[in-house]
């Protein structure tokens, strides 16, 4: 690796630094807890070095050294590391991608979309990062905040190292060949994969039914009931028992950068006037310092509710805009929720209609804007009611292009084991997806090797169905791969001729 005209060279010993073009070598491994270097990286004037031990930065060329680990896993190494823009990304051994964006001081996970957690290495192109992993080749178009596999005509699915050179991607696979792929195709692929949903919860029979790389929703006494979960109402106080919550995991701070969340709700009657000024919240995206969500009011309005940067609800550090779109009772009703970050604008719609909207400025970092909740970040309140459908994604849509009625769309993606199995010499495929998407469709044989892409294209919301022949296939097991967005499924098929 070349900085300037400084030389670093990383090997089992340690790290080496040559000033004069590599004539001459000088070791620098000092205050390194293992010598055991596997790659270097270069931030500015900085120098990274990844260790079986952690990241370590000198600021001095290699003279010392300090640990900036941060956020890492204490028991697992680092691979791979690469720079993209200010932001250093660190490929694991087995626990995925880790970022910081602020000079290693703390690291932050990045897997959004990667389904497989053991990467090998990293590549950068412009503003796009790679990722080579033992399940495959995977692109971020916006800086880690989430992956899309990019993998089409990869036989060999292990890879273990990347490179750029021009125009293409290579990548060598763990038999010994070398694949390469265009670079544009494969950022062409990755964007319209991920022009659809970030995360989506049904919520309707199942607490774990999720799309991506994303924990399920945490779910506190709020059973399943009429095709959704019930909420109570109460609030944690440390008191009660029998509080209720419904959150999603930790997401990707970048996706509140522009984000719209979609959730269907239904009540029985209006909130009541108990102390809670601002009505009942139905959503709310954020943390306890800035947030913002929809509110359910007394006389059946719906109010946007945010905090644009304070701890209480005095004086001007809370936002209530009101509308006069009015939600209706004891049927499915759906809000929308928007965030502009380019113009800091948030909008409310009900039903797909517009409602209101003001001005506000979200925070992006690692202990803000990072979950959304039914639970009132400024004065404890908790929605009441029935919730379902939570839709959550990384760009600004109108209801419309989210999607304003999901009459004929499948709840869920799924797989379907294929008709009739055995077979000789066709048989038929049927999946399911519930949002538009990418979607790739191959088949393998006992050994892992493709023998056909069945479905290599961008597709619309429903039920698909394709058929496989294998007439010039010999008998045996073979595998059929779905991938679409970040689900994928295997299922096993049997020839008999």
């Amino acid at each position: 690796m070349q900085s300037k005209t400084v030389r670093y060279l990383r090997t089992d010993k340690g790290v080496f630094v040559s000033t004069d073009g590599g004539t001459e070598w000088a070791r620098k491994t000092n205050a390194m807890d293992s010598t055991d270097v596997w790659a270097l990286a270069v931030l500015d004037s900085d120098l990274f070095a990844g260790t079986s031990g952690g990241i370590f930065l000198s600021t001095d060329n290699g003279t010392s050294w300090t640990n900036v680990s941060t956020g890492l896993p204490t028991d697992d190494g680092c691979w791979a590391l690469a720079t993209l823009g200010s932001d250093i990304f660190d490929a694991t051994f087995g626990s995925g991608v880790f970022i910081s964006t602020n000079n290693g001081s703390t690291w932050a996970q990045a897997n959004t979309g990667l389904i497989n957690t053991s990467p090998n290495a990293l590549a950068t192109a412009g503003s796009n990062l790679f990722v080579a992993t033992s399940g495959g080749v995977f692109v971020s178009t916006n800086n880690g905040a989430v992956w899309t596999e990019v993998d089409s005509g990869l036989f060999r699915l292990s890879i273990s190292s990347l490179t750029v050179l021009g125009t293409n991607l290579y990548a060598g696979t763990s038999d010994g060949t070398v694949w390469l792929r265009p670079i544009s195709e494969m950022v062409s692929s990755a964007n319209n994969r991920s022009e659809g949903m970030i995360a989506h919860y049904p919520m309707d029979i199942n607490a774990s039914d999720t799309t991506w790389n994303f924990d399920p929703m945490t779910l506190n006494n709020t059973p399943f009931k009429d095709g959704g979960v019930y909420c109570n109402g109460v609030y944690r106080d440390g008191q009660t028992s029998n509080w209720c919550n419904a959150e999603t995991p930790v997401l990707p701070d970048s996706i509140f950068k522009s984000f719209t969340v979609s959730v269907k709700f239904k009540v029985d009657s209006p909130p009541a006037s108990d102390g809670f000024l601002f009505g009942r919240p139905l959503i709310v995206g954020g943390d306890d310092y800035r947030w913002i969500g929809c509110n359910l009011m007394p006389d059946t309005t719906v109010l946007l509710f945010f905090n644009n940067g304070g701890l209480t609800l005095s004086g001007e550090l809370v936002n209530l805009i009101p509308s006069k779109q009015h939600f209706a009772l004891n049927t499915w009703q759906e809000i929308t929720i928007s965030y502009d970050s380019s113009d800091s604008i948030g909008k409310l719609y009900l039903n797909g209609t517009f409602a209101c909207s003001g001005s506000l400025h979200l925070i992006h970092g690692a202990a803000h804007d990072r979950t959304f909740s039914i639970t009132n970040y400024g004065n404890g309140g908790v929605f009441k009611g029935l919730l379902k459908d939570l839709e959550i994604y990384s760009t600004v849509l109108t209801p419309t292009e989210v999607r304003s009625s999901h009459i004929g769309v499948p709840a869920a993606f799924q797989l379907d084991q294929n008709y009739p199995n055995p077979f000789n010499p066709s048989t038929t495929i049927n999946y399911r997806l519930p949002m538009n998407t990418f979607v790739t469709l191959k088949v393998f044989d006992i050994l892992g090797r493709k023998v056909e892409t069945l479905i290599d294209e961008r597709q619309t919301v429903g039920t698909h169905s394709v058929q496989f022949s294998a007439l010039n296939l010999p008998s045996g097991v073979y595998f059929y791969r779905l991938q679409a967005g970040t689900y994928h499924d295997t299922k096993k098929l049997l020839l008999l001729k």
